[in-house]
């Protein structure tokens, strides 16, 4: 059963959806504040099935610089790997109600990821590198299970090839 428009409306990101959230991961201190926005992002995108408004970029350009800032202050190895993980997995876990919105979902989310670790990395020292780099393995690592997803459709290899 298709939604309505009022409901898709309802199912919208807005800022006032991310500002707590962001907040969270990228302004605490506390790892069990920031463990605690990853999670409420994690419901919201994949078990609530929302998605972010229009302008999409924009709105994923500013749910990943929180998430930029969360792994930022990620310690220790085993932590590190959890939550580049989880946070690459997001995009795995996208869906939508046809196979073309949830492509659209899994392209924006992997280019806005692009962006803001593109946008960053000039900031990324000496020790943290390797959590950074792993983060950047895992998101390729589902952004080539999305395409093989999709049988390596011929739109989808096109837009890869762009990226890089």
């Amino acid at each position: 059963m298709s939604e309505s428009p009022e409901e898709e409306q309802q199912r919208l990101i807005t800022l006032k959806h991310l500002r707590p959230i962001n907040t969270q991961l990228a302004a605490s201190a506390q790892q069990s504040v920031r463990d605690k926005g990853l999670e409420k992002l994690i419901k919201l995108l994949v078990t609530d099935k929302y998605w972010v408004s229009t302008p999409a970029d924009k709105y994923l350009r500013v749910i990943w610089e929180g998430l930029f800032f969360m792994f930022w202050h990620a310690d220790k190895s085993p932590y590190q790997r959890e939550t580049s993980i989880k946070i690459a997995s997001i995009m795995g876990n996208l869906t939508g109600s046809t196979d073309d919105e949830v492509s659209e979902r899994k392209r924006a989310w992997f280019e806005a990821s692009l962006y803001i670790l593109n946008k960053h990395w000039h900031k990324v020292d000496n020790f943290r590198i390797d959590k950074f780099l792993a983060l950047l393995r895992h998101m390729f690592s589902q952004a080539l299970a999305f395409l093989k997803s999709t049988g390596y459709a011929k739109e989808d290899m096109k837009w890869f090839r762009k990226l890089l």
